[in-house]
């Protein structure tokens, strides 16, 4: 049994470790809410239009850094448009003019956070107790209202474009694409009318200053134009045809042509057979595909060498003859899967 001196000297060591134990919490509460008293500070004022849900002690990061916290935050009297934001910053770190500051959140339901960035050059360093310029941002709930209100504008216009390619593709207009061609051949004459009018004109442009570059760009326009038709109309006649023959658009199907304009399939496909004995048997099938790359390797010959460089050190004649010397390289191949096309030069 303890004496009563015994007793009070217990009580004495447990309030002591009571205490003990209260200062270590306390010292361990101070230093992870950031309120480190022996850090010495520079105020700065910020003035933002929102806030949203900034608080006291939220800390200040510049580029990740953290660099300080939120020291107070009050209306501004002067405007009440404005919330004016203290921010305290570890003193001898350094803020320069250009220095902007923003709200920013930790992930997308953290909390916010005052972020400061530099934009543009560095100037002189801000002084403490200046002011840092605010720009607005938008977080991601914000972001996810104005793209509901903007979906629901553009809604009726999404809704009128479905209707559009549905009646597009009515019976009447499928059958009308079956007959496209019919007017394959009289492309292919308009190609070879635009690809013979700009070799006749190429030796006249490449003599002549002033308004040369406008012909050349109005005769380059025109066979791109005429380029870019057949290759359409082709596209669309072959899913024609490829859909009647039943054969298999999910795989690439890579066209080319030898040196006697027949029509190949580069690579494995499985109805290689199929699709060869289609141009084969469709000459005029076979006169689109060679026209195209005759005419695409023709106008990537005279397109490949406009650079402004070379009509300034050495003359716009020295350019075009530059240009008319360079021939495209490499074979044309024709590539199509599931109705859409490409055309490459390997």
């Amino acid at each position: 049994m303890l004496t009563a001196k015994a007793s009070r000297s217990e009580y004495i060591k447990a309030a002591v470790t009571l205490a003990l134990g209260l200062c270590i919490l306390g010292g361990f509460m101070v230093v992870l809410g950031g309120n480190w008293f022996w850090v010495k500070y520079d105020m700065y004022d910020i003035r933002f239009t929102a806030i949203k849900d900034l608080s006291r002690g939220r800390p200040v990061k510049y580029a990740g850094l953290d660099v300080g916290r939120v020291d107070a935050i009050t209306l501004d009297l002067a405007d009440p448009h404005y919330i004016q934001v203290k921010v305290a910053i570890k003193r001898g770190f350094p803020l320069f003019v250009g220095t902007v500051a923003r709200i920013a959140q930790k992930g997308l339901v953290g909390d916010y956070y005052v972020l400061l960035e530099l934009r543009g050059e560095p100037a002189e360093q801000l002084a403490p107790g200046g002011e840092i310029p605010a720009i607005a941002t938008m977080d991601v709930q914000e972001l996810a209202a104005k793209a509901g209100a903007l979906l629901d504008d553009i809604k009726p216009k999404i809704n009128e474009i479905a209707d559009n390619i549905g009646a597009l593709f009515t019976p009447e207009n499928t059958a009308a694409l079956k007959k496209a061609l019919e007017g394959t051949p009289k492309l292919v004459e308009d190609l070879r009318l635009a690809a013979n009018d700009f070799r006749q004109n190429w030796d006249a442009l490449s003599h002549k200053g002033g308004k040369a570059a406008e012909t050349l760009d109005a005769s380059l326009k025109r066979m791109d134009k005429a380029v870019t038709t057949v290759e359409a109309e082709l596209t669309k006649t072959l899913a024609t045809k490829f859909e009647d023959l039943g054969i298999d658009t999910s795989q690439a199907i890579t066209l080319t042509s030898d040196a006697d304009g027949t029509v190949k399939v580069s690579g494995d496909h499985p109805d290689k057979d199929a699709i060869e004995k289609l141009f084969a048997d469709t000459p005029a099938l076979t006169e689109a595909f060679n026209a195209l790359a005759t005419n695409s390797a023709t106008l990537k010959s005279m397109t490949a060498r406009q650079s402004a460089s070379l009509v300034r050190a050495n003359g716009y004649a020295a350019y075009l003859t530059q240009m008319g010397s360079d021939a495209s390289s490499g074979d044309f191949f024709y590539s199509y899967m599931n109705g859409v096309s490409t055309t490459s030069f390997q």
